[in-house]
């Protein structure tokens, strides 16, 4: 069963804010081309890539991030399916928060939450192991 509860009204700020920065974000990448190059063509930042040559769980979300901008969703899911599952969720979760003023609230058994971890757990670990054998 899921109920739909109503949020705070600091809540819904920081939703609207989430959600006109990735619009603007959007928009940005899409008209101005200098900023697209700039992100895309740097060497990598990635501290775990750096130290050790094996790619962090986030690597190669900023391209998919540039990817789904552009409205490539398959190729942002070969970048990353772990950074696209995020984006549709924030994208969610702050449309329906700061648009509609409420989210939903589902009730799950202990044992069902315990599942959902241990799903979400492996993956997270699915993703990674994916983003190490693309190259990271």
């Amino acid at each position: 069963m899921i109920r739909w509860g109503k949020v705070s009204s600091s809540t819904r700020r920081v939703a609207l804010i989430a959600l006109s920065l990735m619009v603007i974000g959007i928009i940005l990448v899409n008209c101005v081309p200098a900023i697209e190059r700039s992100i895309s063509n740097r060497p990598t930042t990635c501290t775990l890539k750096i130290w050790t040559g094996i790619p962090c769980l986030g690597c190669r979300g900023t391209r998919a991030a540039l990817a789904l901008s552009h409205g490539q969703i398959g190729k942002a899911i070969q970048f990353n399916p772990f950074a696209v599952v995020l984006a549709a969720a924030v994208a969610s979760w702050s449309a329906m928060a700061g648009i509609l003023g409420r989210l939903p609230t589902p009730a799950i058994s202990k044992p069902c939450q315990n599942l959902a971890w241990t799903v979400l757990g492996f993956a997270l670990l699915g993703n990674w192991i994916y983003v190490i054998s693309a190259g990271g």
